[in-house]
């Protein structure tokens, strides 16, 4: 099953709601593919607003979404991840434990266990992302300004 990892939340409700329909949409691509997949866009779509679940935190979810990221073989990181809290935490804890994380639909259909860095020209590309990626991390943690 592949985890679609993506910004949901956004300062205005418009942003959310083109967040959700790109969440959608690469649902319904991997459906026509017969790919098996789970989108927090679509299964926690609103959540965010339900007045009973206000005290459920952030780290509430993401540490259900870690719960069933464990359970992926792969991760499907969906354009403009990199804007997204949620999406960078998701990403990290993938590479962490070794679940494979792709950035294309059509990696997925290319993949073979234990050969995907030598199938792709762009590896090097996305090995130099994951390594900004991290350094972003390290100054959230830090408490500096990411920008």
């Amino acid at each position: 099953m592949i985890y679609i990892s993506g910004a949901i939340t956004a300062k205005t409700k418009k942003m959310e709601m083109a967040n959700l329909k790109a969440g959608r949409k690469i649902a319904i691509e991997l459906c026509k593919l017969g790919i098996p997949h789970y989108s927090p866009h679509l299964s926690m779509w609103g959540f965010q607003h339900e007045p009973d679940l206000k005290e459920i935190t952030w780290q509430d979810y993401i540490n259900m979404d870690y719960d069933i990221i464990s359970r992926c073989s792969g991760m499907l990181m969906m354009d403009g991840w990199e804007g997204s809290k949620g999406a960078v935490a998701e990403h990290q804890y993938a590479v962490i434990n070794c679940i494979p994380v792709f950035y294309a639909i059509k990696q997925i259909l290319d993949y073979e266990p234990g050969n995907f860095a030598g199938k792709y020209d762009d590896i090097e590309k996305a090995n130099r992302k994951i390594m900004q990626l991290l350094n972003v991390i390290e100054k959230a943690r830090a408490g500096l300004s990411v920008n």
